[in-house]
């Protein structure tokens, strides 16, 4: 049988001496929706040297579908590495939820998602880091903005973008 994940949730937060990451994941897309129990779950302390790569050796990704990024913590450019890398190994991902700290670490070179051709769906969730609304909304809303053109302009544009009300207002 198919043993390979067609959806995964990465949970990253801080705890009293480092990160708590939690990865779980779903051979069924329809069980992930209905946030029935993982078929795997990995919990795991981490150093912020880890990068989602590390976290996701050893995972088959190329059937990946869904996949949850909630890396709540101050500073996640350590978390994304060598991100192309990463997004080319899952060419069938369609749908991308993360946290919205996360968009400009994410998005920060266009190109580097350019291997999420099927991706069609972004959801950005509100992130509950103590940062005040101002300092989200330069870098991350630039960030989604520039992909979102970049992803126009290369013919594979996003279908559906759910985003927080100050994110939505920021873009206006």
């Amino acid at each position: 049988s198919d043993l390979r994940p067609a959806a995964a949730s990465i949970r990253i937060s801080y705890n009293t001496v480092a990160l708590d990451a939690r990865l779980c994941f779903w051979r069924f897309i329809s069980n992930a929706r209905a946030q029935s129990r993982p078929d795997v779950t990995i919990e795991r302390y981490i150093d912020e040297t880890y990068s989602l790569q590390e976290l996701l050796r050893g995972a088959s990704l190329g059937d990946m579908i869904n996949l949850e990024l909630d890396i709540d913590c101050v500073s996640n450019n350590d978390f994304i590495g060598k991100l192309k890398d990463l997004m080319d190994a899952m060419p069938h991902l369609h749908t991308l939820s993360l946290t919205e700290h996360c968009l400009a670490n994410i998005f920060r070179a266009p190109s580097d998602t350019d291997g999420l051709r099927q991706l069609h769906t972004l959801y950005v969730k509100q992130s509950s880091l103590y940062r005040t609304e101002k300092e989200y909304v330069r870098e991350e809303v630039q960030a989604l903005a520039q992909w979102l053109q970049h992803r126009r302009d290369s013919n594979v544009p996003v279908h559906t973008l759910v985003v927080p009300r100050r994110v939505a207002g920021a873009m206006d």
